[in-house]
């Protein structure tokens, strides 16, 4: 007896599988080469998105840059003219601070009164050296001294330094204030 072994269909059957897997393989690998591909073509892109938008960011800081230049020589001058005006500011001050100084010795004064020198120390005291015609327009004067808050600059103290009596009859004196309302 003798018995007839097919090994045909056995050897089909893992012919059939190697295929299977070999097109399984080939498939994945198609799949993954096309996958690589397509990350590969979207990084691309990507990357030109990028380049253009940093050419377009670079245009713009130069074209910034270049105004910020342009706009230099305005900002000189403007640092200039600030300074001027801050000094045109403080002799504006000094000039109202004299005028108010000014009116207010001469309103102190009374008719009558020769005023023969008129000084202002570092201090800001302000020594006034003058005559009156008598003694009744000297006390005048030192009422008005005493009423020194009704004035421009209100009189913050005063000292009387000398009285003297002239050859014509004048009272002479020497008379030193010190004004308040700021500054000298």
């Amino acid at each position: 007896m003798s018995a007839e072994i097919n090994l045909f269909p056995r050897f089909i059957a893992r012919v059939r599988r190697s295929q299977r897997w070999k097109y399984f393989t080939w498939e994945s690998l198609i799949f993954l080469v096309a996958v690589l591909g397509g990350t590969m073509i979207g990084l691309s892109s990507y990357s030109i998105y990028l380049n253009r938008l940093n050419t377009k960011l670079d245009q713009q800081v130069k074209k910034v840059t270049s105004q910020i230049e342009d706009l230099r020589e305005i900002e000189t001058k403007q640092v200039y003219l600030l300074g001027k005006l801050e000094s045109f500011e403080g002799l504006l001050l000094t000039h109202e601070r004299h005028q108010a100084i000014t009116e207010t010795v001469f309103a102190i004064l009374p008719d009558g009164t020769s005023l023969k020198g008129f000084e202002v120390d570092e201090g800001g005291v302000i020594n006034l050296n003058g005559s009156v015609p008598d003694f009744f327009v000297l006390n005048q004067l030192f009422d008005r001294v005493r009423q020194g808050r009704d004035y421009r600059l209100p009189i913050v103290s005063a000292t009387i330094a000398q009285v003297s009596f002239g050859e014509d009859g004048e009272v002479n004196f020497k008379l030193a204030l010190n004004l308040g309302g700021g500054g000298k």
